[in-house]
């Protein structure tokens, strides 16, 4: 036929094609493409092709050598170079990975597209491939078999052309391929890439006969396999298929295929010798001749140049890697292949190499669309099947776990029987409280029944008891002293208040409903899944980039074809390399801007094969020759092909990389779209301990950052890790300086060696990536590296399947947290468009590779702990007792690991067992886990330690978890910010731990409350569960996106399992928070005056309050705190940096509920600080201690926000001590006189006094613990009732504030001149500041006592950096948890920090400065009718009408400082007789000028005139004068009108105050002088006092601590005496025993807390024959000594073995 013709069909061929595809109806057009080909067929014979590659490698080089076999039809020989035609489409799929597949027959599917049609010789094919069986040849012994992709010519004939077979073609695997290792990077990267395929090729190979390619080729014996039925079918016997979507690949089967060769053939006949197609003989004797000729003949026949035999893998071996092809050398070689060589030789690649780890079909062909890979991901399924087992676990029929109310929460211990409080009942139907008074001990049902009486029911079962104000409801069967509302009621001397409600008045705002039980039964993964950081490429975009790659790279074959068939060159100017290099960089760019070696070396090897083709016009195949036949590998020298096969060959591999990245890419994002890659083999799984040398290989660094330019070269540190624990050998690669590319990046190449065995199941891989710079030295240049970030991966998945193949990791910036486990989620960076990014390679097995499993756990032995030897136990004893975070000694640790089967008994000895034990590779397994399954149970508080990153292994985290789970609900809420944080270390998403926290949350709204909370604030956004913050993050925060994930599967899973009521509830919270946040910025950003905020923020109070009225909701702070509007009015904010709001809030019951919200500082230390003081006041409740602690709540809602409860009724000690004047800081009175001034009946003070004693003692103890700082005198709050307690805690464990380089905390802690005032009663001390050192001593000894709990608590904490905390923070806490010292040593070293922060004058001068940084700040604070000496307004009716009021006469005083004070003589209606008032001329100052501004029309009589005074004004003279003022004013006062002089404000001023009630002389002109009133009183030659002694006999020595000595006379003089005390351990006449204290000057009270010791060795036996003297004297430095008192103890009265403190009389004793 003519050419047009040709054309022709070849034009209706692309239409039809593009026309199908188009429509993917590919199967339609081809099948009437064949019918209008079938009749110009009828006269010719189909032909195919086949290509075979392999690999092989000797001396570190390996060689890839493909040859192709083609057999034309006889009649057109001539023709098969003239004629171009075009490779048939296949659909997409590749091949990387293979499964042991049985050869079978495939069933025949002639009406199929890509169907094989089997005919007879006689019988035309009706398809484009035939497999049919001509007649042998005369001259060869054996049949041959021909592959050959053919085409109608112009005429109808079948043609072939070299280039008739693309990559697309119709065959891809066919004998011999395995997928041990589908991956690229297992190889230097500046070598050419290899695969694990053998990959038919259809192209004609020209070889040159000058150019010869070594190879080294490992011998392997040939396989055959019988072919029985129709001999039509042999082939398909032969031949298997993939398990695919590729119709026409197939696997290798275990007959092998020959051809014969023919030197002037374009094609090479390949394994003729085994062509079953081209006998005439049945099967049966195909067989025997096929063995026949097998034994017969020589490796190199003279038209055969190659016979490569590939060995099909048996079923032990199906999974090895087929990579080294054989040339069988005769009847004695093996059946299997010998071992193969290292796979990290670099491989060397001849010319025309050609590489693919993928089928050869079109790239957007080998991507098809999924479900999201996260539906694969079985950590996730198995996240998504804990979750809805979890919740179907909790209906709602049960009443336990969903009650819907709020259960008040509980306190551990209960006060004693005998404290009694009064109880106010508030009843819904009644208007009028039930008050009576109940003893605490009472159950909730005792009262129930009272209140029943009261109110005349009949039956208490309808009723319940509820918290007055909050949404908590009481228990019946609890007593009353339980509950912690009650404590807070006693603590702060206030009524208990409950409501009766009846049942059907109880409103169960979070109970979960029938059809929630429904609706949660079909929770899905989706719904847990949370948004990722980055949107990948979809499925149709990255379509159209590989059809445009796909377009150009076809369009440089199509050029190749034509200078190939035509032989013109002229055609070599169309080759598009720029295009089809851009269009691989538009890839790269869009799949992250990533770009692998592999694109990078296959681009350069394309370009460079592009340049060569002129230079390759002669081009003539040589023979092959065997170079070397040594062992089982023969070395072989081939010829090379034609530059344009070499171009194909580089697209092939252009592809193949490409396909590399989109795996990667895979891998990295959850995407919708997937490689069409066959599984590994099907049915084999080793374990991993079979396993034994691997290689993990480091590949480039991408997406360089910009700052990473001041650097001169890289370097990269690979180690694994179990837990923080580091496992083998750090291997660091050569420093690098940056590789170009498309864009910058940094080329490692380097290898991590590890063994597979020794891998315990929880490892990773961290790779740490440094920047190195030169800095001249005097010799050499000295490198500086600096840690620049590090990227890490766990080994085993979720299911216990090592990891392998390509991954892409995240950097992430450089910290500590790279030693905690577990490794980030792929995925999870916020930056992961812009990070820079590694490649790297696990090593790929080719089939499963798994942990093994421990089946039984066999019960350790048990040992007496008894029968070790007495030092023995004692060192096991020290070690354990030893706080959690002590470093014992290497030979402690062996003893320890040595002992443990005789610690099985002792709970607290597990976490220190399990640190010393040296290895968790499998083979210890069995014995950790064991140990951990029968230890001794721990108490869950103390099981919080095994949540610590440093105990990875699941077991025993799982145990853990078990023994956590005993603690009450309440309970759980305390702990549970370290539960949350622990959650970041499990290793998978689906954890015992996150389960423990759902159920938890389903059986209690409170938890779930709580844990909604505590997940949200680590999350960024306003809407944490649904979407990812886009803005870029702080710094700071980018480490702690790696947990955002897991945080918010869980938070996800929290809302999904909750139930609509709560669901909602937690919505409409978030919108309050939201809604707050936007009025705070609003405040701040208005204009910087009052007016203006406070008109901003009552318009957005408004809008809220609005939004609560119609739907109430709960605060964060408290699920119990139930709000439904604002009092706008009250609200206000304060005039700090952040300016924070101060909101009340309101409720049903028209209860103030008073809060802040904070915009601008992070409150997780607050929330901390917080949470941990509040733990301390349980342990001494626990203790029986109470030390009346005001602790309150703060929750951070989100970033650098959150809501602080207000504790109402308290005022800052800066405004405290600014009542007396800028200078107030410096004097003593200010806090007494406040107290004073808020409780004016003495029993009210020294309720107060006794409060503040306690509470100040508690905050001393707890700041000097925490290492709170930044406390000057607008932290310190104190209430009107005497608690004192300490606000805003940013810094803390020791982080000091700095005024520049100028420290301000200096102190330990917080104790000052006016707090000891108060503590004393006055300037002097006295026996109340012992009991405060004594209840400092006693706190900080619980606390010690408990140290570990504490330490637990913060390493939780520390170990993710929440609240900025590390491991140094917690160092800080165990230091000043003295973990060295005793009981009694660390008292003394406390009581010496309280004596230093008392005599320290920094802190008031640090006040001071405060007081002056906050003038701008500061303003009237008494505006309004409230006199600033007298905190409320009284009336008329309370006071009594006042009849008259005089100026009686005046007084001298001292307090310190002279001053003088003016008696009234008030006289009221009702009244007999008379009181007397103290008023300072200063208030009545204040008095007058308050009358003025409220009545500013009356004329009073002014005192302006004498209250500036020339001179000095505390004198006689000036006091008579204004005495005479004083009269005038009010004499004025009482002749105005009733209005005014009975005004409250002036039944405020005549109120009586406390000064008033003390006893005093009104008759004297002057209060008598201290010295001589003490003096009247005062016998010094009578002994009297006490002492209090500590006695403890311990290791052979008798500690004696003198504490306090109180109760002293005066000397003759009046002075107090300078005291000290002498110790003697009798009978001692050589006075060996000696010890005396420092001296206490001028103290009737002085306390030491010195600790004395006395080395006695014997025994008690010996130390109870002794008898203790102490005395106490009086120093003077002119005189001699004088003795005040002494006494004599008897040792043997007392059990020494026990730490003893007492008091004992002074007396007269022998001295």
């Amino acid at each position: 036929m003519s050419g047009f013709s040709q054309r022709d069909h070849e034009r209706k061929f692309k239409e039809d094609l593009e026309t199908a595809q188009a429509l993917s109806l590919e199967s339609l057009a081809l099948e009437k493409f064949r019918l209008e080909r079938e009749k110009s067929l009828q006269n010719f014979e189909n032909t195919s092709s086949c290509n075979i590659e392999s690999r092989t490698n000797k001396d570190d080089r390996r060689f890839q050598i493909i040859t192709q076999t083609q057999r034309s039809s006889r009649s057109f020989n001539t023709q098969i170079c003239q004629k171009e035609t075009i490779s048939r489409p296949r659909p997409g799929s590749f091949n990387t990975k293979e499964s042991n597949i049985s050869i079978i027959k495939p069933p025949p599917q002639p009406g199929r597209r890509c169907s094989v049609t089997h005919s007879t010789p006689s019988t035309p094919s009706n398809d484009l491939i035939s497999f049919n069986s001509p007649s042998g040849s005369k001259h060869n012994k054996t049949p041959e078999i021909a592959f050959e992709l053919s085409e109608p010519d112009s005429i109808g004939r079948t043609t072939s052309s070299p280039f008739q077979s693309s990559p697309h073609g119709l065959y891809s695997h066919v004998i011999g391929q395995t997928a041990c290792n589908n991956n690229l990077l297992g190889q230097s990267p500046n070598s050419q890439f290899y695969n694990n395929s053998f990959i038919i090729n259809h192209l004609p190979r020209h070889p040159k006969a000058d150019q010869k390619v070594p190879a080294v080729l490992p011998v392997m014996s040939r396989q055959h396999s019988k072919v029985s039925g129709d001999p039509a079918w042999g082939i398909l016997e032969a031949l298997s298929k993939l398990p695919n979507s590729n119709l026409i690949d197939f696997t290798p089967s275990a007959r092998e295929l020959t051809t014969p060769s023919n030197n002037k053939s374009v094609r090479v006949s390949l394994l003729e010798t085994f062509d079953p197609l081209l006998s005439g003989s049945s099967s049966d004797g195909l067989e025997s001749d096929v063995l026949e000729e097998d034994l017969e003949g020589s490796i190199y026949e003279p038209y055969d140049p190659f016979d490569f035999l590939y060995s099909t893998p048996s079923s032990e071996s199906c999974c090895s890697e087929p990579i080294y092809s054989t040339i069988n050398k005769g009847p004695s070689s093996p059946s299997h292949g010998p071992p193969l060589p290292p796979r990290n030789a670099t491989p060397v690649y001849a010319v025309s190499s050609k590489v693919q780890i993928k089928s050869q079909s079109r790239l957007y062909q080998n991507v098809v669309r999924n479900q999201r890979s996260a539906l694969h991901d079985p950590d996730l399924m198995a996240f998504h099947k804990m979750v809805v087992e979890c919740r179907s676990s909790y209906l709602y029929d049960n009443e336990l776990t969903n009650s819907g109310i709020i259960t008040s929460p509980t306190l551990e211990n209960g006060y004693t029987t005998g404290v009694s409080a009064k109880l106010v009942i508030h009843c819904s139907n009644m208007e009028k409280t039930v008050n009576f008074t109940c003893d605490l001990s009472s159950s909730v049902e005792h009262v129930l029944c009272h209140v029943a009486f009261e109110i005349g029911c009949v039956s208490i079962t309808d009723y319940k008891l509820k918290v007055h104000g909050l949404e908590e409801f009481l228990e019946p069967h609890r007593s009353l002293s339980e509950y912690e509302y009650v404590h807070e009621c006693l603590k702060l001397d206030k009524d208990i208040e409950f409501s009766l409600l009846n049942n059907n008045e109880v409103k169960k705002m979070f109970q979960r409903t029938p059809e929630d039980d429904r609706r949660d039964c079909f929770i899905s993964l989706d719904d847990l899944l949370p948004k990722e950081p980055m949107q990948p490429i979809s499925h149709e975009s990255l379509l159209i980039l590989l059809e445009t790659l796909e377009k150009e790279i076809e369009r440089v074959i199509s050029t190749c074809k034509e200078v190939h068939v035509n032989g013109s060159y002229d055609s070599i100017s169309n080759l598009q390399t720029g295009s089809v290099k851009q269009a691989v960089k538009v890839v790269c760019s869009v799949l992250g801007n990533i770009e692998p070696l592999q694109i990078t070396n296959a681009l350069d090897d394309f370009i460079q094969a592009c340049k060569e083709i002129p230079l390759n016009k002669m081009n003539i195949r040589t023979k092959p020759e065997i170079v070397d036949d040594d062992g089982d590998y023969s070395e072989v020298m081939l010829g090379e092909y034609p530059s344009s096969n070499n171009i194909y060959d580089c697209c092939d591999r252009i592809r193949d990389s490409v396909q590399l990245l989109i795996q990667m890419y895979c891998h990295m994002y959850r995407v919708d779209f997937q490689l069409s890659a066959p599984m590994r083999c099907a049915g084999v799984v080793k374990n991993s301990s079979e396993l034994h040398d691997r290689d993990i290989y480091i590949g480039c660094l991408h997406r360089i950052p910009s700052d990473w330019g001041v650097y001169d070269s890289f370097r990269v540190d690979a180690q694994i890790y179990h837990g923080t624990r580091p496992l083998g050998t750090k291997t660091s690669a050569p420093n690098i300086s940056g590789s170009d590319g498309f864009k910058p990046r940094l080329v490692f190449a380097a290898k991590h060696p590890y063994v597979v065995s020794s891998l315990p199941r929880e490892s990773r891989i961290v790779i740490v990536v440094y920047g190195i710079t030169y800095s001249d030295g005097q010799n050499q240049p000295t490198p500086q590296q600096v840690e620049l970030g590090w990227a890490s991966i766990q080994l085993f998945d979720y299911n216990g399947y090592i990891n392998q193949g390509n991954f892409l990791l995240s950097i992430w910036p450089a910290d500590n947290s790279k030693k905690i486990g577990p490794a980030p989620n792929p995925g999870t960076h916020p930056l992961g468009d812009s990070d820079p990014i590694l490649d790297i390679q696990l090593p790929d097995c080719g089939y499963e590779v798994s942990f093994p499993e421990i089946d039984t756990l066999e019960k350790p032995k048990s040992y007496d702990f008894d029968s070790l030897d007495c030092a023995t136990q004692q060192q096991l004893l020290d070690t354990i007792n030893q706080d959690c975070f002590a470093n014992p000694k290497v030979t402690e640790r062996e003893v320890l690991w040595e002992k443990r089967h005789y610690l099985l008994n002792h709970p607290q000895a597990l976490p220190k067992v399990l640190l010393a034990a040296q290895n968790w590779d499998f083979s210890c397994l069995p014995d950790l886990h064991s140990m951990v399954h029968y230890w001794a149970e721990m108490d869950p508080v103390s099981a919080l330690q095994l949540l610590l990153p440093c105990f990875p292994d699941n077991v025993v985290r799982n145990k853990a978890v078990e023994w956590i789970n005993r603690l009450t609900n309440d309970q759980f809420v305390d702990y549970s910010p370290q539960i949350v944080q622990a959650l970041k270390y499990e290793n998978y998403e689906a954890s015992p731990l996150a389960k423990l926290l759902l159920d938890r949350s389903l059986s209690s709204p409170r938890v779930a409350h709580h844990l909604y909370w505590l997940l949200v604030h680590e999350l960024p956004g306003d809407t944490p569960q649904n979407t990812c913050d886009a803005a870029v993050p702080e710094k700071s925060r980018v480490c702690e996106a790696r947990y955002f994930r897991r945080l918010q599967l869980v938070l996800r899973a929290l809302l999904a399992v909750s139930g609509d009521a709560l669901r909602k509830a937690f919505m409409s919270q978030q919108l309050l928070v939201k809604g707050l946040a936007g009025v705070a910025d609003n405040v701040k950003t208005s204009k910087d005056d009052h007016k203006s905020r406070m008109t901003t923020l009552t318009q957005g109070l408004h809008t809220i309050h609005s939004s609560l009225i119609a739907s109430p909701t709960c605060l964060p702070l408290s699920p119990s705190l139930f709000v439904t509007g604002i009092q706008v009015r009250s609200s206000s904010y304060f005039p700090s940096n952040t300016l924070p709001l101060k909101i009340n809030f309101t409720n049903e019951e028209e209860t103030i509920i008073p809060a802040i919200f904070k915009v601008g500082d992070d409150l997780q230390q607050d929330m901390l600080t917080l949470q941990m003081i509040h733990l301390m006041d349980k342990l001494w409740l626990k203790e029986g201690l109470d030390l009346k602690m005001v602790t309150f709540a703060c929750v951070p809602t989100g970033f650098k926000k959150g809501m602080i409860e207000l504790v109402s009724e308290a005022e800052t000690l800066r405004k405290i001590q600014n009542e007396f004047g800028l200078t107030g800081s410096f004097k003593d009175r200010p806090i007494a006189e406040w107290l004073a001034k808020h409780n004016p009946s003495a029993l009210d003070y020294e309720r107060a006094v006794h409060n503040f004693t306690a509470s100040c003692a508690g905050y001393c103890v707890a700041t000097y613990v925490l290492g709170i700082c930044d406390r000057h005198n607008d932290n310190i709050m104190l209430k009107t009732s005497g608690h004192l307690f300490h606000i805003d805690f940013g810094k803390f464990l020791g982080d000091a504030q700095m005024f520049g380089n100028f420290k301000r905390d200096r102190t330990p802690f917080v104790l000052t001149s006016d707090m000891a005032y108060v503590i004393n009663g006055g300037d002097k001390p006295s026996a109340r500041f012992h009991h405060f050192v004594d209840l400092c001593c006693q706190a900080f000894n619980i606390v010690r006592k408990e140290g570990n709990i504490i330490l637990n608590l913060f390493m939780l904490m520390a170990s993710s950096g929440a609240g900025g905390l590390t491991v140094d923070s917690v160092r800080y806490v165990q230091s000043a948890l003295l973990p060295t010292l005793t009981n009694a040593e660390a008292a003394a070293t406390f009581a010496r920090k309280i004596q230093s922060s008392l005599k320290s004058w920094f802190t008031q001068f640090n006040f001071f400065l405060h007081n002056l940084a906050q003038l701008r700040f500061s303003g009237d604070h008494n505006v309004g009718e409230l006199l600033s000496f007298v905190p409320k307004v009284y009336s008329v009716q309370q006071e009594g009408r006042l009849k008259s009021v005089e100026v009686f006469n005046y007084q001298k005083r001292y307090d310190p400082e002279k001053y003088y004070i003016y008696i009234l003589r008030v006289e009221r209606a009702n009244q007999p007789d008379p009181s007397y008032l103290f008023r300072s001329y200063k208030e009545f100052c204040e008095f007058q000028h308050k009358i003025c501004i409220m009545f500013p029309l009356a004329k009073c009589y002014s005192l302006q005139g004498t209250s500036l005074h020339v001179g000095r004004s505390n004198i006689k003279q000036v006091a008579a004068k204004r005495m005479v003022e004083i009269k005038k004013f009010l004499s004025s006062l009482f002749l105005m009108a009733d209005e005014i002089c009975h005004s409250d404000l002036v039944y405020t001023f005549f109120h009586p105050l406390l000064r008033d009630q003390q006893e005093a002389s009104i008759h004297q002109a002057k209060l008598k002088d201290r010295k001589k009133d003490r003096l009247v009183n005062n016998d010094p030659y009578i002994i009297k006092g006490q002492i209090s002694l500590y006695i403890h006999y311990e290791k052979d020595t008798l500690w004696v601590m003198v504490q306090h000595v109180q109760g002293l006379n005066y000397l003759p003089n009046g002075q107090e005496p300078s005291t000290y005390v002498k110790v003697y351990l009798l009978p001692d006449p050589t006075k060996d025993t000696k010890r005396k204290t420092k001296v206490i000057k001028k103290s009737c009270h002085p306390s030491f807390m010195e600790m004395l010791e006395y080395r006695v060795p014997g025994g008690l036996e010996r130390i109870q024959q002794r008898y203790l003297q102490a005395t106490v004297w009086n120093y003077d430095t002119l005189q001699e000594n004088e003795f005040l008192g002494g006494t004599v103890i008897k040792l043997s009265d007392f059990d020494l073995a026990r730490e003893t403190t007492d008091w004992y009389s002074l007396g007269n004793v022998h001295r």
